[in-house]
Formats: C-alpha cells, structure tokens, sequence
C-alpha cells in the first residue's frame, strides 16, 4: 500500500492540537481499483487529512476538477467522516496572482461550489514557485482570504500549504500565520547537510 499511496510526515511550523497525519494522492493510478474498505483502512491507521491532486484553477479564477471518478470521492467522505478526518483538495499552480479583485471573487465563488459539491474541508496549496517576493506576499494573502471567504456548512475552509527548505523567507513574510496548517515536505531537504 506504501508504494501505491504517497504519504508524506507533516511537520507543522505553529503549534498544533496534537499529531497529524497527511496522505496525499497526487497520480490518477494511486485509487484505481479502490474500496469502502481501503478508505476505511486508511483512517483507521491514523490519517487526519486525505488530499485529492487532479483539481486545477483558470486565469479566470474558475476551478476545475480532474479527478476520474466521483464515487472515489464519495468513498473518501464517508469513511473520514466516521474518523472525525478531513478530505481536501490541492492546488499546484495559481495563474491569476496577479489579478484583479474580480478574479479572485471568482475563485472564491468557484471554491465554495466545489466545497458544497464535493464536502471538502479544505484546500492545500502547493505552488512552490511564485516568480518574486511580492508574488509570495499575494500567496500568503489568497491563503488567508480562502481561510474567510470560503466555508461549507458554516465552516471556514481549513488552509494547508506545503512548503520546502526556505523556512527563514516563509518566516520573514509570515506565509503561515493566518492559515491552519504549514506542511513540510521533508523530502525537499534531500541534499540540505543539515538534514
């Protein structure tokens, strides 16, 4: 199941509740074939939170959903809501940064419409390539303005990021601060000596 499932140990830069455990599916070929019962194994092991990749945003702000098959999904709520978990998209790329407000509205719009569809919780950002300082700035602030303006069932939309080795740049410009959740993906600090 570890080959067929990326899991990645998250570790939070703020302080948290308690442990928490993120798996994310990031290839269409990581839940072909799966069941109730492979859902219901992966929380009963300790799986907090589940992000689905295959979700994507337009320039327009529009969001769009490659995910091959809704009954995936649908398996997935289920069995996390009977674990207390979470299920959550990711998004890898943010083609409006720069934007007007109207766009952002948009994705908004389009954000909540996929959180009343689907039942998500929440939204993990992964662009680990804005182009300049300012471009970081505007992506802790669409993090944050998700946090407010994007909710199911009374609920504000829970915020993850999954950032690499610059913890001090992260830190400088406060990318974690207004968001529930920074995960660090070990794995980028593969060649950093100081482990």
């Amino acid at each position: 199941m570890l080959s067929i499932l990326n899991f990645f140990l998250a570790t939070a830069i703020r302080s948290s509740s308690g442990f928490e455990f993120y798996a994310y599916f990031t290839d269409k070929n990581d839940i072909a074939g799966k069941d109730a019962t492979y859902y219901q194994d992966l929380f009963s092991c300790g799986v907090t939170e589940l992000i689905f990749g295959w979700f994507s945003v337009s320039a327009a702000g529009a969001l769009q959903k490659a995910f091959p098959d809704d009954t995936q999904l649908r398996m997935a709520r289920k069995a996390a809501d009977q674990h207390n978990a979470r299920v959550s998209f990711m998004l890898q790329g943010v083609p409006f940064i720069n934007a007007n407000s109207s766009v952002y509205s948009a994705f908004f719009e389009s954000a909540n419409d996929m959180f009343e569809k689907y039942l998500f919780d929440g939204i993990n950002f992964d662009w680990e390539f804005p182009g300049s300082t300012a471009e970081w700035k505007k992506y802790r602030d669409l993090m944050k303005n998700t946090r407010a303006n994007v909710r199911r069932g009374g609920r504000n939309a829970r915020v993850t990021v999954a950032i690499g080795g610059s913890y001090h740049f992260y830190k400088d410009i406060d990318l974690c601060g207004g968001i529930d959740m920074c995960l660090w993906m070990g794995y980028d600090n593969h060649n950093d000596p100081r482990g």
